[in-house]
């Protein structure tokens, strides 16, 4: 039985999710939390703080009604645990965090200045272990214990207040104190980590993971996965110089105002001096490595978290990047279905952009982040005819539909590409075959129309 794409299914590969009222952080009266959280604190006058949390209350039901967020789901729950484990370290901060996951396929994590941690699915897929995740955790809670967002507030003001923001000086001043509560909390995360029941060695392999993000990613080549008797890849699509030109054109970087330097134009420092600034703070503080808890439950939920980027970008119509990850799925588990639907499901809709002459405008929209493999994917199908894509998808997914021959996406997808590439009466066969073997199949109003 074939497995449902839409939405967000219930089955091994996907997060499952509990039927239930929200979650109370979502019913909270926005008004009401924003006064009292700014008259706890006292970093910046009572009115500002209260618009600033006010913002982020309604930047948090704005997050819920776009449905970006997951909800009663069990990677929130597997969150909350790791979260819980946490704060046994500090006990005082139980009652004022709360953490939420998104679909979010940006590897990130940031806490909002009333408490609330928010990690996108990306980051989850991204880190290899949950010491790894527990840093993260740590540095967020520490800008959240360290009230950098409240400072961070106070001293924008006063430098626009005493000098022109777009001066050279004045947004120096900005940047740099924004760099120095990255370091700020990346210290206090890591002592803060070594109290709990997580491996502090992980903490710097975390941010160097952010760093190699560019790295190639698919080890099979493309000409090992669309090569048969009757297509072959043309590899000087993506030849050195092809490569280096898609990649200069994804990569976004910033030039500074001040020094042309990159670095000096983010508001975090480099993550090479951070990594090592972890490294040497962790050595004088001569920890004892633990057995770190939830391994076997992390890399469950990882796994799934990969699967889930690929059917989010699919259901938002980023195929390219939902194919990329496809692939990337089966080289670790060939013989998983819903990759393999995922792969045949992408191919054809970009195979439709090709054949309407809408790819490259469609591309222009796509971000590969820098990614050595997306680009390659990107180029050999931007550069490819139309009819040779057709070709080789129909072989490919005719290929699949014979191994897995009692999928029901298969079939209807080999009817598709079949009409694309040979006509309606080589699709009406597929159709039929359809027909006979789901007669109430998720597709077979469509086919019940073409048969007509």
């Amino acid at each position: 039985m074939s497995k449902g794409l839409e939405g967000q299914s219930a089955n091994q590969d996907r997060f499952t999710v509990q039927s239930g009222s929200l979650p109370a952080i979502f019913s909270i009266d926005a008004e009401a939390e924003a006064q009292s959280a700014a008259t706890r604190q006292d970093i910046i006058e009572e009115k500002l703080a209260k618009s600033m949390y006010l913002e982020t209350n309604y930047q948090l039901l704005n997050l819920l009604h776009s449905g970006d967020i997951y909800v009663n789901d069990e990677l929130t729950a597997f969150l909350e645990k790791m979260l819980d484990k946490m704060l046994q370290a500090q006990p005082e901060l139980k009652d004022q965090l709360r953490i939420i996951a998104t679909r979010n396929a940006d590897p990130n994590a940031f806490c909002l200045p009333n408490g609330v941690i928010v990690v996108n699915v990306g980051l989850i897929a991204l880190l290899q272990n949950p010491s790894q995740l527990a840093s993260v955790l740590a540095h967020e809670i520490s800008h959240y214990k360290k009230q950098h967002g409240l400072k961070k507030q106070k001293s924008g003001k006063e430098i626009v207040k005493d000098e022109n923001l777009s001066s050279r000086a004045g947004l120096y001043r900005l940047l740099l104190f924004s760099r120095e509560f990255e370091f700020e909390a990346d210290a206090a995360g890591l002592t803060f980590l070594t109290r709990t029941p997580f491996d502090a060695r992980e903490a710097s392999k975390a941010l160097l993971l952010m760093k190699a993000m560019s790295k190639d990613t698919m080890t099979t080549t493309l000409s090992s996965i669309f090569n048969n008797e009757i297509f072959t890849v043309d590899t000087s699509y993506f030849g050195r110089k092809a490569m280096k030109s898609e990649m200069k054109k994804s990569a976004k970087k910033t030039k500074s105002l001040i020094t042309d330097n990159e670095e000096s134009s983010e508001t975090h420092p480099d993550i090479d001096k951070r990594a090592l600034a972890l490294n040497e703070i962790l050595a004088s503080l001569n920890y004892t490595p633990v057995t770190p808890e939830l391994e076997k439950e992390y890399q469950a939920f990882r796994y799934k978290a990969m699967f889930e980027l690929c059917v989010n970008a699919y259901n938002s119509s980023d195929y390219l990047n939902s194919l990329h990850q496809a692939f990337v799925l089966l080289e670790k588990e060939p013989e998983n279905l819903l990759a393999n639907e995922m792969v045949v499901k992408n191919l054809y809709w970009l195979c439709r952009l090709k054949e309407n002459g809408v790819l490259d405008d469609y591309f222009d929209k796509v971000n590969i982040n820098g990614v050595v493999s997306l680009a390659r994917l990107k180029l050999f199908l931007a550069k490819s005819k139309s009819p040779d894509l057709g070709k080789m998808l129909y072989t490919y997914v005719k290929a699949k539909n014979e191994h897995f021959a009692n999928d029901e996406d298969l079939l209807f997808y080999l009817g598709l590409t079949a009409e694309m590439h040979l006509g309606k009466d080589a699709a009406e066969i597929q159709y039929r075959n359809y027909s006979t073997k789901f007669p109430d199949g998720r597709y077979s109003g469509y086919v019940a129309h073409k048969l007509n």
